[in-house]
């Protein structure tokens, strides 16, 4: 059958022929002389939303209301009169005419017009059209009868099979729409007896073809239905059966879905038998596991796979070797948690022995403590205990070692030197004491005159002495600090960077003797204290915002500690 015009529910039209194959465009066999021309230079025919035809070439973009005219020096508009015809337009036939140069082809007009329009070759296609949509509707329902339409049928389906066979489906060709419809109708409409008798013989028929199956001896859980087809294609209940391919290879499948759910709770029945043994199996070799001295490819070569106790378990051959080291670890944890139950037993044996080596060597400490300082090391004080027992009998213990106890009481010997130089602070106070004013052996008497610095060593106010003067600078230099932050918060401060941003810029000057040659008559540097000029550059460098950073002819001072009192 060569191809024909139809239309779809949404009224679309499309083409389809005898090999079940379909198409949105026009087939070439379809096209008339006129549109073959058009297309030989690029050109096809559409019409717009309006009804309109109109011409678009599909390599260029162009698009036109009138006739193309072509460059080759073809006639422009030429259509040569020509006798009807007899073939199928998607939209409609093109009746030939001839136009001279000077008139345009009213395509829309032919179109509309022809009477060749939809005419169709096919004899399967000529049949007699019915007098009304009710009889239309009584004959088009007995064809999806006589076909034996049911629920598993699609529209689309209806189109491939029946629409290429029975001329029935033709009794209204221009209504795809009242087709669909009819069909739901149809489906609707069906009887429930028809529906139950279905259904029963749904049934009836995967009772025999399962049983058709177990028959068989190469059915297996993990046969293909592509395999076992080939097999039963002369048996009578494949062979003769109405049902569909579709429904025939449902039934093997949850046939082998059964023999899959059977396979896998034998597997599952095995495998637990199978890993109990094995755990009796690794219970009996308990005292040779050990993951430190004989790792687990060492066991396993030693133990499971190649040893015959282990193969001649056949149930062993249903476990992965997943399976089996899984089972390993858990074994080896279980005899782990033993061994740490095990090991706090004896930690907490142990735990008394510790402790009293603890105190032994703390009383050791105490007896060394004239010479353990707020700044003694390690290396001062070993010599004094290496050889003595109490320090000995702390090596190796659990706990806090000999060297953390050392520690701890060198961190007390710095805070009693905080609490004794707060007392010295509050001495300075009381007594109007300067480190700029009051001479070093005034401060060392006045301190050892206090009732609680009187029993001091003279090492231990040396050390107060030198922390107080530590904290005395580091003030001094905070001081000196907010005094220089006021500075540079003034009106004219800020006047001068503005002055030393523009100089450094145009004059691509990074260096302060540089610069002072450039500013050193100008009003703004003029009125600055002496040296707040260069603390304003060394702070602009110091923030980056000088053409480039430079490092400070003088150092900042800086405490080196940040203790206060």
């Amino acid at each position: 059958m060569p191809w024909q015009e139809t239309k779809d529910p949404q009224g679309r039209v499309y083409y389809f022929n005898d090999k079940g194959e379909t198409t949105w465009e026009k087939p070439e066999e379809l096209l008339t002389e006129f549109e073959r021309k058009l297309l030989k230079h690029g050109w096809k025919t559409a019409l717009a939303e309006d009804g309109r035809v109109y011409y678009y070439n599909s390599e260029t973009g162009e698009t036109t209301w009138n006739v193309p005219h072509f460059e080759d020096n073809e006639v422009k508009s030429e259509v040569k009169p020509s006798q009807k015809s007899e073939q199928v337009d998607s939209t409609a036939e093109v009746k030939s005419t001839s136009l001279d140069t000077s008139e345009e082809l009213d395509v829309k007009e032919i179109l509309e017009n022809s009477d060749d329009k939809y005419k169709n070759k096919s004899e399967l296609l000529v049949v007699r059209k019915a007098a009304s949509k009710e009889e239309a509707e009584k004959v088009f329902l007995q064809m999806l009868v006589d076909n034996e339409v049911d629920s598993t049928w699609s529209f689309n389906r209806i189109i491939g099979e029946i629409g290429n066979k029975d001329p029935r489906y033709w009794i209204i060709d221009d209504d795809p729409l009242w087709k669909q419809t009819l069909f739901d109708k149809f489906l609707a409409n069906r009887t429930e007896a028809e529906l139950m008798k279905e259904h029963q013989h749904l049934e009836k028929f995967e009772q025999a073809f399962s049983e058709m199956l177990a028959k068989l001896p190469n059915v297996h859980y993990y046969s293909r239905w592509k395999t076992i087809r080939r097999q039963i294609m002369n048996e009578p209940i494949y062979k003769y059966s109405v049902i569909d391919e579709k429904q025939k290879k449902g039934t093997f499948q949850r046939y082998i879905s059964s023999l899959q759910s059977k396979e896998q709770a034998e597997h599952n029945k095995t495998r637990a038998e199978a890993l109990n043994e094995l755990n009796l199996y690794f219970e009996s070799l308990v005292n040779d596991i050990d993951p430190i001295n004989l790792p687990w490819n060492k066991f396993a070569t030693k133990y499971l796979w190649g040893s015959a106790r282990f193969d001649s378990n056949k149930n062993f051959t249903s476990l992965t070797k997943s399976d089996v080291f899984k089972l390993y670890t858990t074994v080896v944890e279980s005899k782990m948690t033993k061994m740490k139950t095990q090991n706090e037993i004896l930690r907490s044996k142990n735990f008394r022995s510790d402790r009293r080596a603890r105190f032994e060597y703390k009383k050791l400490l105490d007896e060394l403590s004239p010479h353990i300082k707020h700044n003694s090391t390690w290396k001062d004080i070993y010599p004094l205990l290496k050889t003595d027992t109490r320090f000995t009998n702390m090596l190796g213990r659990s706990g806090s070692s000999a060297l953390d106890l050392f520690f701890d009481r060198v961190d007390e010997a710095e805070l009693v030197l905080k609490a004794k130089c707060s007392v010295a602070n509050q001495v300075f106070i009381s007594k109007g004491l300067d480190f700029d004013r009051n001479a070093p052996e005034e401060i060392r008497q006045s301190l050892h005159d206090n009732n609680h610095l009187s029993n001091m060593s003279p090492e231990d106010i040396n050390s107060v002495i030198a922390r107080l003067k530590e904290s005395h600078e580091k003030k001094k230099q905070e001081a000196w600090h907010r005094k220089l932050e006021l500075q540079l918060g003034t009106p004219e401060a800020r006047a001068f960077e503005s002055k030393l941003k523009s100089v450094s810029s145009i004059k691509n000057l990074s260096k302060w003797e540089d610069i002072l040659v450039e500013i050193k008559d100008d009003p703004t540097y003029q009125g600055l204290p002496k040296e707040s000029g260069k603390m304003i550059f060394d702070n602009l460098v110091h923030k980056g915002l000088l053409s480039r950073k430079r490092q400070l002819e003088e150092p900042m001072p800086s405490s080196n500690s940040s203790l206060d009192y």
